[in-house]
């Protein structure tokens, strides 16, 4: 067996949405959980196929006999370069499977670091004050070398912002980072080189305004037949209940920031904000 489908991120880009669609499709069949994070942890990866394989709840020949599509979604496999190697992920799935489908979904990076921004304070705010390194502790085996937020900032996106710009013009990583994320090409770059035409990039936007049409766009490339979604649960999935609360300054940073590497995903992929 193979998996045949990954949704490759981005974080806080509708992965979860993405994936709670597909497993309505008679012939997807999803991995449970819906996050691995197989290809790009060493620690994982080198548990072996049969690992991997043991999150997905079917019999094999079917799989093949009946023409079902085994996916799972991982944002971090393009989203993870702050302790793995992005172009080392893709290259690890393309030997796993050559004919495999990636999928990946972009969004507004400002409205993404701000969602991610409000899913860190939502741990912080569960009394979860050191998740983020014990989460990535569990997957690279040490405990990272950041700097600790305070705490403050997580009462504040504009503060929040603002400790994350000074560390990145010092060269440092810090707890919770919500913006390199929104840097789409820095890590799609890997991915369109060795997936190319077996590799389809979505917008956030548009699954979720045109959601039927992008799920149709989304069927054809995975290769099995459209059906019906009106008949499914399409409503949006995680629908945030706050407003942005984003200074001017703040946007401006952020729309500076993100210039670079905007022009480079319009440039190579069309896709514009």
């Amino acid at each position: 067996m193979k998996v045949d489908v990954i949704i490759a991120g981005g974080q806080k880009c509708g992965t979860t949405a993405l994936h709670h669609f597909l497993r309505q499709h008679p012939k997807m069949i999803v991995s449970k959980p819906k996050e691995i994070d197989y290809f790009n942890y060493d620690f994982n990866y080198h548990k072996g196929n049969s690992f991997y394989h043991s999150f997905f709840n079917h019999k094999p020949y079917l799989h093949k006999i009946r023409g079902y599509k085994l996916i799972e979604a991982t944002p971090s496999y393009i989203n993870g370069s702050l302790f793995c190697n992005t172009k080392e992920t893709a290259e690890r799935i393309k030997l796993y499977n050559p004919e495999i489908k990636i999928i990946c979904l972009v969004r507004n990076p400002i409205d993404r670091a701000y969602s991610a921004y409000n899913m860190f304070k939502k741990r912080y705010e569960q009394g979860r004050d050191n998740w983020w390194f014990e989460w990535f502790e569990n997957r690279i085996g040490i405990r990272p070398k950041a700097e600790t937020r305070s705490r403050e900032s997580f009462k504040d996106f504009n503060l929040f912002i603002t400790e994350e710009y000074e560390a990145l013009k010092k060269g440092s990583l810090i707890e919770c980072p919500v913006m390199e994320n929104g840097n789409y090409m820095f890590f799609l770059n890997d991915f369109i080189k060795i997936f190319k035409n077996n590799l389809l990039i979505v917008k956030n936007e548009e699954l979720n305004s045109k959601t039927v049409q992008t799920l149709n766009l989304t069927t054809d490339f995975i290769g099995v037949n459209r059906i019906d979604w009106t008949l499914k649960d399409i409503s949006q999935v995680f629908v945030g209940n706050y407003e942005p609360k984003i200074n001017s300054s703040t946007e401006k940073l952020l729309k500076e920031y993100y210039k670079p590497s905007l022009k480079l995903l319009y440039n190579h992929c069309g896709i514009k904000y």
